[in-house]
């Protein structure tokens, strides 16, 4: 079996319920509408992400998904020592944020990227391994 997608909006961020609760080594599958690269609202980083950044213009921002959308694996790391550089890609001009305060981190990666299993943490914080089908 495979995770059941969390379909997420172009608004929501790391940040959002539908996704607050996953703890920190966990990931979850996430699909994106289209057309989010426009939309308003900020990322910061490049390849790991502060988790108040728009999850799916990330996404993009990266080069995991297009301006189709899409469905991805994404990874909650600490934000304790990372570095959110500023970056142009994708036709999206990310932020930077140096400060020390980022607890939670953000990292999309294609769904092929997992070891064979998705780590999925959101039965009240459970983890258990699902095999990709």
């Amino acid at each position: 079996h495979t995770s059941v997608p969390v379909w997420v909006s172009c608004q929501d961020t790391g940040q959002s319920k539908k996704v607050v609760s996953i703890p920190i080594g966990c990931d979850a599958v996430i699909t994106c509408p289209i057309d989010c690269a426009n939309e308003t609202g900020d990322i910061w980083g490049f390849e790991v992400y502060t988790d108040a950044s728009r999850i799916c213009k990330a996404a993009i921002h990266s080069g995991i998904i297009d301006h189709n959308g899409g469905t991805f694996r994404l990874e909650f790391l600490s934000g304790d020592g990372q570095l959110f550089w500023s970056q142009n890609h994708s036709g999206i001009l990310s932020r930077s944020d140096g400060s020390s305060g980022v607890l939670r981190a953000i990292r999309p990666t294609f769904l092929s990227e997992s070891s064979g299993c998705l780590n999925n943490c959101s039965n009240h914080g459970q983890c258990e391994l699902r095999k990709l089908e």
